[in-house]
């Protein structure tokens, strides 16, 4: 089973220096029950250090503005249920960790143009790979194929 509980920074990711490992902590109190509460508050890649950290250096460690942004973000995860459709990705990588285009709806219209196997496993904190086979196929004839299928 996936350990979708841990906090896990990506290799594009450079860990908080020393400083910012304080501004974090600030941020936190600051969020207050904004990052306690509701159904993201358990979401490590919402709430979890590393995601923080982004905020931070995305507003240039101004802790205000990396307020409002975050603020701004909840706001549009409830809008569009992105907290619901986390829950139900989470449940189907639960019951098929190895699912690809072809298990999507219109997903082999994308498969001919555009092959990725959506989950080639998970590391081993949980966090789901994707693979995308290199090559030339253009993703505009694979959008064209979806749109000639609606």
């Amino acid at each position: 089973m996936n350990s979708w509980g841990e906090d896990d920074p990506t290799w594009e990711t450079h860990l908080a220096t020393p400083a910012e490992t304080v501004q974090i902590s600030t941020f936190k109190t600051q969020l207050g029950d904004s990052l306690t509460i509701g159904p993201h508050a358990n979401f490590p890649e919402v709430t979890g250090k590393y995601n923080l950290l982004r905020y931070l250096r995305g507003c240039s460690h101004n802790i205000e503005d990396a307020c409002t942004l975050f603020n701004k973000h909840l706001e549009v995860r409830e809008k569009y249920q992105l907290n619901d459709l986390r829950s139900k990705c989470i449940d189907i990588l639960k019951e098929t960790p190895l699912f690809g285009q072809r298990d999507l709806v219109h997903g082999e219209h994308f498969a001919a143009h555009y092959p990725a196997q959506l989950s080639a496993g998970s590391t081993p904190t949980g966090n789901v790979i994707i693979f995308i086979a290199p090559g030339g196929r253009l993703k505009f004839y694979c959008i064209r194929s979806c749109a000639l299928c609606l």
